[in-house]
């Protein structure tokens, strides 16, 4: 599964809006910022998950033998190609 894919398909799971994602991420925050402050960043990783910092992450992950592992607390690992 890619990993815009495995995003969406969580969202969807989660019955949230990204909207709703940056709340939640707000709250976990602490930082007092409002959800306004991350809804444009989280389009872009919705757009576009493999953007340059993701996508060298996960060159260097793999070039170290290494594999990307999504473990969501309430269901099953799922691989990253």
């Amino acid at each position: 599964m890619e990993l815009d894919d495995a995003l969406k398909k969580r969202l969807e799971e989660k019955g949230m809006s990204q909207y709703q994602l940056a709340k939640e991420v707000a709250k976990l925050d602490g930082t007092g910022r409002p959800p306004s402050s991350y809804t444009g960043r989280f389009a872009k990783v919705f757009d576009d998950p493999k953007g340059r910092t993701y996508k060298n992450i996960e060159e260097i992950i793999r070039a170290l033998g290494g594999r990307l592992l999504i473990e969501w607390t309430d269901t099953k690992t799922q691989d990253l190609r």
